[in-house]
């Protein structure tokens, strides 16, 4: 088995041309840099799509945004749906048309095709599930923030009204408490605060 490396990345592939080769799920080698001498295999996870410039980008499995199609290197041990389709159609075409294998031939097309669609609406399925998960963990942690925003101000009001009766009462120990719970209300905002 050949070692994939970088010098086998994809050049000059347009988003379109990369689609037409490549469906959602196919398997690649990623190089995060051309200097790498070992990659992480990945699989698409949307369709190519292209930036302002006119660079070629994908989503791929393992990898926040998209990932440029010119640090992936197609992986023939993980041979794509397309391909497999491309060798059958050649076969399909080498026999007569009623001869039973150009038939089988055309049912075995048919079901790859249909795994491969049904593989691409899983992943889009996926896709926005992911993303959906993603949104809300976003608004969690913007309540939370809230949440933690409203226990510090509750805390920092009871530390100056409990300053404020110490001096009051000229009471250091009072004060001093007081003291300790605007620390406390420091910590919440900085995320070190605990439970009282």
């Amino acid at each position: 088995m050949a070692k994939i490396d970088a010098s086998q990345c994809l050049r000059h592939y347009t988003a379109e041309r990369f689609n037409q080769l490549y469906p959602v799920g196919s398997a690649f080698v990623y190089f995060s840099t051309m200097h790498v001498s070992d990659g992480v295999e990945v699989v698409t996870l949307s369709e190519a799509w292209e930036l302002g410039l006119g660079d070629a980008v994908v989503r791929v499995s393992g990898v926040s945004g998209g990932v440029a199609i010119s640090h992936l290197a197609p992986d023939p041990q993980r041979a794509t749906s397309l391909e497999n389709i491309t060798y059958l159609e050649s076969i399909r075409r080498a026999w007569p048309e009623h001869s039973l294998v150009h038939q089988l031939v055309a049912r075995l097309i048919y079901a790859i095709n249909l795994v491969e669609n049904l593989k691409t609406t899983h992943l889009r399925e996926l896709n926005a599930y992911e993303t959906t998960v993603q949104n809300l963990n976003a608004r969690i942690e913007a309540l939370a923030a809230k949440n933690t925003e409203a226990e510090a101000q509750g805390v920092e009001k009871f530390a100056h009204e409990t300053i404020a009766i110490g001096r009051e009462e000229n009471d250091d120990d009072i004060v001093y408490a007081g003291k300790q719970a605007l620390l406390f209300a420091r910590k919440l905002r900085s995320g070190e605060g605990g439970q009282l």
